[in-house]
């Protein structure tokens, strides 16, 4: 049967897209010092109150830093709370990586 004039409904619709969105490796973000700020924090953690927990700053941690939670990796793009029984560091590609340790683990 054929009706010219009769609506056409769409039940679904399928696309497939392919976008080259760059070319070449992924950058890192540029170490950008928050400078001249306090190293040292007030910070509540439920583990152990509220105390003075290490400020460290992400620009100046190398490979070999560790932060011992409790603390706070600052950097002008972003905040990192290291909690009580963790440890952060930075890793070859700019991250911050966190582990547990010991029974947290």
């Amino acid at each position: 049967m054929r009706d010219e004039g009769a609506p056409v409904e769409i039940v679904s619709w399928r696309v497939d897209v392919a976008v080259k969105i760059r070319s070449g490796s992924i950058g890192q973000m540029q170490n950008i010092g928050i400078g001249g700020k306090s190293t040292r924090r007030n910070c509540y953690f439920r583990e152990t109150g509220l105390g003075e927990v290490r400020l460290a700053s992400f620009s100046e941690m190398t490979e070999d830093d560790r932060v011992r939670g409790p603390a706070i990796v600052e950097s002008p793009f972003t905040t990192v709370v290291v909690f009580p029984g963790s440890e952060a560091r930075k890793v070859a590609s700019g991250s911050v990586v966190i582990e547990l340790l010991g029974e947290n683990a």
